[in-house]
């Protein structure tokens, strides 16, 4: 799903698959909870995402029967308090 983002990006955005980046964050660690997208340091946030000015996400792995079959996100644009209900909901959609 694309909710907010340009039509031109929706489908056609892919996940970056840098080692040290966002995707590969979250799918060994099992969830990013990130306030600060650009001040973000334990890994390199998803260049889509810092492109489309967003500047908080919650993303969690969805699990697999081999490991992570990929990942659940959602972002924000405008500044928020991510709540830890907030992070239950993303985490019960994922699995």
């Amino acid at each position: 799903s694309g909710y907010g983002w340009p039509a031109a990006d929706v489908g056609r955005v892919s996940a970056d698959l840098d080692p040290a980046g966002q995707f590969a964050f979250v799918t060994a660690s099992g969830e990013a909870v990130v306030s600060d997208l650009r001040a973000e340091e334990r890994f390199s946030p998803a260049t889509p995402l810092v492109a489309a000015g967003m500047s908080l996400s919650i993303q969690v792995a969805v699990a697999g029967g081999r490991g992570p079959f990929g990942t659940l996100g959602a972002h924000f644009a405008v500044p928020r308090e991510i709540r830890p209900t907030d992070v239950d909901f993303i985490r019960s959609a994922a699995n």
